[in-house]
């Protein structure tokens, strides 16, 4: 009964009330601002832009295959909040893709990226930035060999917390992958590049 009339009278003492305490444990407004410092993982979809450059030597021929696709994944990574909103964070990426063009396919990335950006409360936008590793194969007539390309990866994107633990996100970003050279046999040699664009969205938990 005391308890009851300490929280009425509290509520009657000003405008805002205090949250009720029992037992150490608080109940009533919920913290003023969101804290992004911990890990997290997740699932993204969404559709990528690639192409592979490709230059044949004997007959001479040169040209862009375009491959565009659904591409989906999965994510785990850490995110820390600073001082004056400052956030940074880790996270590897894994995705599939089963886009085919031309003889070249696309068939899986992983990236391993750096995080910077500023949180408004809920919302963080950032810049990331790493490692992205693809792996492509390449079918010309008898021709067929895939291999794993080693390049980078720019984008920027924004978060969203729905709740404590459940954020969403959108993103774009550009990957860049080095050059392979393969012999076709006959004295003909072909050099293939691939890159490409993506745009993503997820939905993450956080621990």
């Amino acid at each position: 009964m005391g308890l009851l009339v300490g929280a009425a009278s509290a509520a009657q003492a000003g405008d805002l009330p205090n949250p009720v305490v029992i037992n150490n444990q608080s109940f009533g407004s919920a913290p003023a601002t969101y804290d992004w410092t911990g890990a997290y993982i997740g699932a993204n979809i969404g559709y990528s832009w690639n192409k592979g450059h490709v230059k044949i030597t004997v007959p001479s021929a040169e040209g862009d295959v375009t491959l565009n696709g659904l591409d989906y994944g999965a994510s785990v990574g850490y995110n820390w909040q600073g001082t004056s909103n400052f956030l940074a964070g880790i996270r590897v990426d894994g995705g599939l893709s089963s886009v085919s063009k031309d003889g070249l396919s696309k068939k899986w990335n992983v990236d391993v990226l750096g995080k910077l950006g500023i949180a408004y409360d809920t919302v963080a936008v950032y810049a990331l930035g790493g490692v992205a590793i693809g792996h492509f194969q390449l079918d010309s007539g008898s021709f067929s060999k895939g291999d794993t390309f080693v390049g980078y990866k720019l984008g920027a994107g924004v978060e969203k917390a729905l709740s404590e633990h459940l954020l969403t996100s959108f993103e774009v970003a550009y990957a860049g992958y080095g050059a392979h050279t393969y012999d076709l046999g006959g004295g003909s040699k072909a050099t293939l590049t691939p890159s490409g664009w993506s745009a993503m969205i997820g939905v993450k938990y956080k621990f």
